[in-house]
């Protein structure tokens, strides 16, 4: 007479666990790598511009936000938020109007700087705004050890040169982002009565969640699947 199959409580305690960890592994796992919060840690934003031998801090914070309203003597006035969101670092409702009656304004560089944030998966840096002329410019990211990626603004990002109502727009796919995050835009050439608007901003964010495994986690998966099959074998006694 045959002798039923007797369930292996323990093995099969066992089998459960492994079964729920690889379940956390693959639904879990990638949604979480996906994007970021402020929960990940303290965050501290800095906001900043720098022109004609003048650099103006922020005079207003909240836990997300730093926001700039600044006259840069002889020169102009700037304005605009440094933002913090759930997958974004930005620039954003940014104006630089240059009220110069003599040479040209300019450079000027807005910068924000997000301070106490553990790794960040980033895949793109990009810019578009309006202006009333054409110039000449850059945007850039930098980690708290060295620049991540930068390009330029020129003719090239401009829908119509010369202009007097200009839509310019650039960007630079894939850039990851450790530590201290500053992302900042570089403005020249602006003749007197120019206006540069960024109300689309200045963004680095992550745009697509990964959906390749590391290797470490792969590895990790094929081990669990082989686990679960060799305690599908001994599950019943």
């Amino acid at each position: 007479m045959n002798r039923k199959p007797v369930l292996n409580r323990k093995v099969a305690a066992l089998y459960g666990c492994l079964l729920l960890t690889l379940i956390g592994m693959v639904v879990v796992g990638p949604a979480a790598g996906a994007a970021f919060t402020a929960s990940d840690s303290t965050p501290y934003i800095n906001a900043w511009a720098n022109a004609a031998n003048q650099v103006k801090y922020a005079s207003y914070v909240d836990t997300n936000t730093r926001s700039l309203d600044a006259v840069i003597d002889g020169w102009g006035t700037v304005l605009f938020d440094a933002v913090f969101t759930g997958d974004t670092f930005r620039i954003t409702n940014a104006v630089v109007t240059c009220t110069s009656t003599g040479d040209d304004c300019g450079p000027i560089t807005l910068a924000a700087e997000f301070w106490s944030f553990s790794y960040i998966p980033l895949n793109e840096l990009a810019v578009d705004g309006t202006s009333t002329q054409e110039f000449t410019g850059s945007f850039s990211a930098q980690n708290s050890v060295q620049p991540i990626v930068s390009s330029t603004i020129g003719p090239g990002n401009f829908n119509v040169t010369p202009c007097t109502s200009c839509v310019f727009a650039a960007s630079v796919p894939y850039v990851s982002a450790e530590g201290v995050v500053a992302i900042r835009m570089t403005i020249d050439g602006l003749k007197s009565g120019s206006i540069v608007n960024l109300p689309s901003s200045l963004v680095l964010q992550n745009t697509v969640g990964s959906t390749v495994p590391e290797p470490g986690s792969a590895l990790m998966l094929v081990g669990g699947l082989a686990g679960l099959a060799f305690l599908r074998k001994r599950m019943y006694r």
